[in-house]
């Protein structure tokens, strides 16, 4: 899974990640979590490891 956001004018995509529970869809809304000093460090909150 691949996704862009912007952060201030500027446009950042986290690592690719694969969805192998195949959780999500095209289109999908998904929650990416990053720090305001780091942008480009980034997690997207749906494709996080389950315990």
């Amino acid at each position: 899974m691949q996704a862009r956001y912007r952060v201030e004018g500027a446009y950042y995509q986290p690592s690719p990640k694969t969805d192998d529970s195949r959780t999500l869809s095209v289109g999908d809304t998904i929650t990416i979590l990053y720090s305001v000093k780091t942008p480009q460090m980034a997690e997207i909150v749906e494709l996080r490891e389950q315990p």
